[in-house]
């Protein structure tokens, strides 16, 4: 009976969270409905199981919320520190430093999961740093996924003697470009694919952006009509959150630059056409720049010039 009582208090607890979380940040429900309550479960030591993940493997286009997700997990989580590795900002000229950076970040989660039961290390744009070894020339590059493994793997036999566990969370735009050997089981163990939102969560980005970014941020009313919201999402086919964010920002340039005070439905319309959505960029083909006219005038120019001459 107290298992239960427990179990439900935790759900609870998970969705309670997930509703937090979707007021910042619109992912599909599934993938929240997957993380949370497994993150929640760590956090408060009631994980059925022999183990939990030691890693979670983020993968999708650029825009879709990987990034904003992580960052909102550990602030609604209450966690204390935010461990971040960028990959550009990890590698160094000197030999041997950017393995000790990591090895670093590593011994600091593991003092936070000792405190706090749970430590997350967001790994960003991981494969700059773990990319496939047999596609790379260099000798940087193995030694890092090589480091990288090797943290991963010493989790499992340190967790034996300690509390806590350190989960790595890893994104990715191109998953094909990441060595094998990091998507075997015990390391990255779970993997979740962020697609670009239909219609139905354009809008629902949109209302939070509207609210998040324009309204609490700035004062400036926005699309008071619901139908408003609809046209708008039905136009943003191939948009993800990053460019619904783009647009507004693009569209608030404009009306300012026209000493307007606030924006209209026209505001956006005339500002979608300008952008490329991120999803559709592979199937973008971009017409050659046509400089026949500015030929025939120099020609023609040249021709004057010889004549006066």
């Amino acid at each position: 009976m107290i298992m239960e009582s427990n179990i439900k208090k935790e759900m609870n607890e998970s969705q309670e969270l997930i509703k937090e979380i979707k007021k910042k940040v619109y992912v599909n429900d599934e993938i929240l409905n997957e993380i949370v309550p497994l993150l929640v479960s760590i956090k408060n030591k009631s994980y059925i199981g022999k183990r939990p993940p030691r890693g979670i493997l983020f993968y999708g286009p650029p825009g879709t919320g990987k990034t904003l997700l992580m960052n909102t997990l550990v602030e609604n989580l209450q966690l204390s520190k935010k461990l971040i590795i960028r990959g550009p900002e990890i590698i160094s000229e000197y030999y041997g430093k950017s393995e000790s950076r990591l090895r670093q970040i590593f011994a600091i989660a593991k003092e936070l999961a000792s405190e706090e039961n749970l430590a997350i290390i967001y790994i960003d744009e991981l494969d700059s740093i773990a990319p496939r070894r047999d596609m790379v020339r260099g000798e940087l590059e193995p030694r890092l996924v090589g480091q990288l493994l090797t943290l991963m793997d010493g989790l499992e036999s340190e967790e034996k003697n300690q509390d806590g566990h350190v989960i790595v969370i890893g994104s990715t735009n191109r998953l094909e470009a990441l060595d094998p050997a990091l998507r075997r089981p015990g390391r990255f163990d779970l993997e979740i694919e962020f697609f670009p939102p239909n219609e139905k969560e354009r809008r629902e980005i949109l209302k939070i952006l509207l609210k998040n970014e324009i309204k609490e941020k700035i004062g400036t009313p926005i699309l008071e009509n619901e139908n408003d919201l609809d046209e708008i999402a039905k136009l943003t086919n191939g948009f993800t959150g990053a460019d619904l964010l783009y647009l507004l920002n693009k569209t608030l340039l404009k009306i300012t630059k026209e000493n307007k005070k606030d924006i209209t439905k026209e505001d956006l319309l005339s500002v979608i056409d300008k952008i490329n959505p991120s999803a559709l960029r592979e199937f973008h083909i971009e017409n050659p720049i046509n400089y026949t006219k500015e030929i025939k005038n120099n020609d023609d120019l040249i021709k004057k010039i010889k004549t006066i001459s």
